[in-house]
């Protein structure tokens, strides 16, 4: 029998051992490919905890800023916090903190972020009434420095930008009712600004005597209006074309509204005592007179919050200081901060009267009398006189932090 002839296996070898480099090089690949993206996936969740840890950090930062707890530049430690820790460091600047926090994540992955947080004083202008702003006759604003804060809150007092005169540069005297009606600053410093957002009304000269007016959220004079909109000037033709006058498509807001007093102050009822302490206090109506003491500083100011209704009688002189040279000037208007939740004629200043301080009642009508002088801010629901009414306005306002505002603003990745 013949037999078949045998095969070559002389090719089979190779290709077997092809076969094995072939499928030894993709698994090699796969798991290459596993473990780079095992390692991306971990660096990507580094990549966003770290991130998150990072604003963990930023947000306690905003708190102790935003509660009072701290008032100047600190370091925040390297705390442990769920998926890793966070340091940082807070930063200020007069109104402005910059706040950086640095998040590292579990794997190490690190990310710094960082915003800036604005203090918006609540007291910005020298007289402002929501709904309406009317004046008429001799009423007018300017504005002076009483001192200035540097950045650790230390007040320093500028004498002569408390100095009051009268037109042409003589002195004035706050007891002098024949006086009242003409009082300017001796060193004004141009911001003097009146502001509504609702009706502007000034009668009789007055934008002449104002250093500004503004009407904001105005539904006129700028572009694309917002839906709603309020703002206009009333029909004066000498206001409502004066170079002077300025619109604004934004309201200002005003925050707290209504004011609501601190939980933890014990209502004491009417004062009309002769001393005020430095300190917070809650009354329902009070009274402050030539006699009244008031012991607030800028660095510790007496901060009244009230339910019912100011009053300063008539020819009264609230809060000023005797110079050496025998002269009445306003003391520095930080040092006496009322917050009111009064509603309607709730701010009652007498003839003649003259007061020093910072009045905040946005629910509340302020009335003058014949004539009178407020040196601070006047902010309210409205603001109408007859007589000739001077609005001072205390620049160093603009860095009281009492109530203020805190806006977050600028995030960044650094």
């Amino acid at each position: 029998m013949t037999m078949p002839p045998l095969r070559s296996e002389r090719g089979s070898l190779p290709l077997a051992m092809l076969a094995v480099l072939v499928v030894g090089s993709l698994v090699t690949v796969l798991v290459g490919t596993v473990v780079v993206g095992e390692r991306q996936t971990r660096f990507d969740q580094g990549f966003e905890q770290s991130l998150q840890v990072a604003e963990t950090g930023l947000e306690r930062m905003v708190h102790l800023v935003a509660s009072g707890q701290r008032t100047q530049t600190f370091d925040l430690a390297e705390t442990d916090t769920p998926g890793g820790r966070y340091s940082g460091r807070a930063t200020r600047n007069r109104r402005d903190w910059l706040l950086e926090a640095a998040g590292t994540a579990a794997n190490g992955t690190s990310r710094t972020v960082s915003i800036t947080v604005s203090i918006e004083s609540l007291f910005g202008v020298a007289a402002y009434g929501r709904t309406q702003v009317a004046l008429r006759g001799d009423n007018a604003a300017d504005s002076y420095a009483s001192g200035t804060f540097n950045n650790v809150g230390v007040f320093n007092l500028l004498g002569s930008g408390s100095n009051i005169c009268r037109t042409g540069g003589a002195t004035a005297d706050p007891f002098n009712p024949a006086h009242s009606g003409d009082t300017r600053m001796c060193t004004p410093t141009g911001n003097g600004v009146v502001a509504t957002n609702e009706e502007l009304f000034l009668l009789g000269g007055v934008i002449g005597r104002v250093d500004r007016a503004e009407v904001h959220y105005a539904r006129e004079n700028v572009s694309d209006p917002l839906p709603g909109a309020t703002g206009f000037c009333g029909g004066v033709t000498e206001t409502c074309g004066s170079p002077k006058l300025a619109y604004f498509r934004e309201p200002i807001e005003l925050q707290p509204d209504p004011v609501v007093p601190p939980a933890d102050l014990t209502n004491r009822g009417s004062f009309s005592g002769s001393v005020l302490p430095a300190g917070r206090q809650l009354y329902t109506n009070v009274t402050l007179d030539t006699n009244t003491v008031i012991q607030g500083t800028p660095e510790n100011p007496t901060v009244l919050y009230l339910t019912g209704t100011l009053t300063v009688p008539n020819q009264a002189v609230v809060n000023f200081r005797q110079t050496l040279d025998g002269r009445w000037v306003p003391k520095p208007t930080p040092g006496l901060l009322i917050f009111s939740a009064g509603v309607g004629p709730a701010l009652r200043f007498g003839n003649h009267a003259s007061f020093s301080g910072a009045v905040y009642a946005p629910r509340a009508t302020f009335s003058g009398g014949a004539a009178g002088n407020v040196y601070g801010s006047m902010v309210t629901g409205s603001i109408s006189t007859q007589g000739s009414w001077n609005f001072h306005y205390d620049d160093v306002l603009g860095d009281v932090d009492t109530e203020a505002r805190r806006v977050i603003r600028n995030w960044r990745e650094r």
